[in-house]
């Protein structure tokens, strides 16, 4: 199966492509976020070009689906939409919560993925695994909710409904220059490890997108998980 992976959620997005379990190139974003309009077909074309394939040998257009930039998030949705329509193939989305717990793999009983929303508020959702015996390959998580966006005082309220035993196994997921969100974790003191993703998340998406088609899940909607409405939206609500 081959899978177009996209992550425009972020700075730290991309475009890779693979083979089943194997990839055959990566290409990361190197401009601003905002441009992703632009520079999210020109990474696709490229990546495709280095695998020696094209737009209809895809067979799973896989899109993170948020949270993170709404307009990022927005591009990434709409273009693996067209795709699928154009070419008549499957396309998933998947959360970058999931894609986090999936690429740092914690050896322990939860995994608290968290992403700085700005505002003095944050991103974030708990995991548990499924399977009582910590694995650190294990992959076998799921998530409580769709996520929360919660400023400081609310995080510790949510941590104080955990009890102590299942927070004594506890791992933060967080990516690489997320300044905001490793500082709350080290001025609040808060429970358990912290884990720092410094590889991009595209694998994991396409791993995840790959599973959900091959275990024949249902398939899951190309809707952004925005968890926090937009400006736009607030102030046409007043």
């Amino acid at each position: 199966m081959i899978v177009l992976a996209i992550d425009t959620t972020s700075l730290h997005g991309g475009v890779a492509v693979y083979r089943d379990a194997t990839p055959l190139s990566q290409v990361l974003n190197t401009r601003p976020a905002n441009l992703y309009s632009v520079t999210l077909f020109e990474m696709a074309e490229l990546a495709l070009a280095q695998s020696k394939l094209r737009f209809a040998d895809v067979d799973l257009y896989a899109a993170a689906n948020g949270p993170g930039s709404f307009t990022g998030i927005r591009v990434g949705l709409a273009a693996a939409q067209g795709w699928r329509s154009a070419f008549n193939r499957a396309a998933r989305g998947v959360s970058v919560f999931e894609a986090m717990v999936e690429t740092a793999r914690p050896g322990t009983h939860l995994a608290i993925p968290i992403v700085d929303a700005r505002r003095g508020e944050f991103y974030l959702n708990i995991f548990r695994r499924e399977s009582h015996v910590a694995a650190p390959h294990d992959g076998n998580f799921r998530a409580d909710a769709e996520g929360w966006v919660l400023d400081r005082a609310a995080i510790v309220h949510l941590l104080e409904k955990i009890p102590p035993a299942e927070l004594a196994s506890l791992a933060w997921v967080a990516r690489e220059g997320d300044a905001a969100s490793h500082e709350l974790y080290q001025s609040l003191g808060l429970p358990g490890q912290w884990r720092t993703l410094s590889e991009p998340l595209l694998g994991a998406i396409a791993r995840i997108a790959r599973r959900g088609v091959e275990n024949s899940e249902p398939s899951s909607p190309l809707d952004a998980l925005y968890i926090r409405r937009s400006d736009a939206e607030l102030n046409w609500r007043g």
